[in-house]
């Protein structure tokens, strides 16, 4: 008897989350139509994972994407619709400067930008075919309270490489590698301190961070007082990329933030939220 009703749990369990699953992709699918032009096409991609180069607001914004890469209606869901890094978490106050690390296309700058445009953003994102389209996206949408720039977060100001990650426009890493000198893949890096001193802000409101592991050296080199700067830190976390990351984002932060994590259900990666205890 106890086995029968264990297996029948079980069986309405997974009825349960096969109907969650199935009215999230419905809510997702809604959104992708209700907001764009090309929602359909988006809606396609986002399906069958297949690439889409565009995005159209309803109001007549392009957002460009890399042309043949996949991930674009899957980053506009995560950060327009389900606001991965705002949410409940934090909202843009007139006034704040916000940090964008890893600002790929632009499309957590533009929506700060759109719907908080009293809120200023540094916008970084050093692989170049990315940065490219970062800047046509915050042309037009005529973004004026963003500034971009083609530098990778790191320890320290240096030099290194941005490496392809293959089919998606968000995989590329940043590498030691060696590269023939004038070689495009060539980025200047800089460290914590030095984007703060390039905000000119006391402090800042909000560090987003997606920065595929380059996140470890960041925050390993970085200074307890220039962590302290910062009110609230929204960090997508990859242990798969660097072993033991999550550990030390607990170790810098946890004595000065308060900390959330929400790993992914697929292990090895996952969201940080941090906000400053005295907040």
């Amino acid at each position: 008897m106890h086995r029968a009703t264990h297996r029948g749990c079980t069986v309405l369990t997974r009825i349960q989350e096969g109907l969650a699953w199935r009215w999230l992709i419905a809510k997702r699918t809604r959104f992708l139509r209700q907001t764009f032009r090309n929602g359909e096409e988006l809606v396609t991609s986002y399906l069958s994972r297949t690439p889409c180069d565009e995005a159209i607001c309803r109001d007549g914004t392009l957002i460009r994407h890399p042309p043949g890469r996949t991930g674009l209606a899957g980053m506009l869901l995560e950060v327009w619709f389900e606001e991965v890094y705002t949410g409940t978490f934090y909202t843009p106050r007139v006034g704040d400067t916000i940090i964008d690390a890893g600002a790929n296309i632009g499309l957590f700058s533009l929506f700060v930008a759109r719907r908080y445009p009293g809120a200023r953003v540094l916008a970084f994102e050093p692989f170049e075919e990315n940065y490219t389209l970062l800047t046509e996206n915050l042309s037009s949408a005529r973004a004026s309270t963003v500034q971009a720039f083609r530098q990778a977060l790191s320890g320290k100001q240096d030099v290194s490489v941005m490496i392809d990650g293959g089919d998606r426009s968000q995989d590329h890493q940043l590498t030691s590698a060696a590269v023939p000198e004038g070689d495009s893949r060539v980025v200047r890096t800089c460290g914590l301190a030095d984007v703060l001193a390039m905000s000119n802000a006391d402090n800042v409101a909000m560090f987003k961070c997606d920065i595929e592991g380059s996140e470890f050296d960041l925050f390993e080199q970085a200074a307890d007082r220039d962590l302290h700067r910062v009110r609230r830190y929204a960090i997508e976390y990859h242990d798969h990329r660097r072993p033991g990351t999550l550990a030390l984002l607990r170790e810098r932060l946890g004595r000065s933030h308060v900390l959330v994590e929400k790993p992914s259900s697929e292990g090895g990666y996952g969201m940080l939220y941090a906000t400053k205890k005295e907040l």
